[in-house]
């Protein structure tokens, strides 16, 4: 069997690159082929960085020079995992025919929240009315939970 070659491009802050690193050597230990992406901009932060930078274009031209390359220790891209805000990647794994993976490492009550922002806002329920502009001051929504699908009940 062949071995697979994981992309991982974690968002680029610290708690976001510490859990796909978590997720990338547990892939390794299974004998995937790991290549981890860092943007130029967190590269040379550890070299006393020069500023930000897009990954769109580089992070194709990776992938392309991955798969184009003729030496036996490169192996061809087999799968993109990348982090929801790294969304960006589905498209470059979608030109290549490379299967892409959002990865999103919060916990799952916040994911729960991040997924029924819009049915609350549907509802009317945020940003909560007395909700001041300038400062977060909220009313209590006491019955949330009537409102909110759930997967715990």
């Amino acid at each position: 069997m062949e071995k697979v070659h994981v992309i991982c491009i974690p968002f680029p802050v610290q708690s976001h690159i510490t859990s796909m690193m978590k997720l990338a050597k547990i892939l390794h230990s299974t004998g995937c082929h790991i290549t981890f992406v860092n943007s130029e901009f967190n590269h040379q932060r550890l070299l006393n960085s020069r500023g930000p930078d897009s990954l769109k274009e580089p992070f194709r031209n990776l992938i392309y020079k991955l798969n184009s390359a003729k030496h036996p220790n490169v192996l061809p891209v087999s799968c993109i995992v990348s982090d929801i805000p790294m969304c960006f990647t589905l498209q470059t794994a979608k030109e290549f025919g490379i299967p892409g993976i959002l990865y999103f490492p919060i916990s799952f009550s916040a994911y729960a929240c991040f997924l029924h922002l819009p049915h609350l806002m549907q509802r009317g329920l945020i940003p909560p009315k007395g909700m001041q502009n300038r400062y977060y001051s909220c009313r209590r929504i006491d019955d949330l939970h009537l409102y909110t699908p759930s997967l715990v009940y």
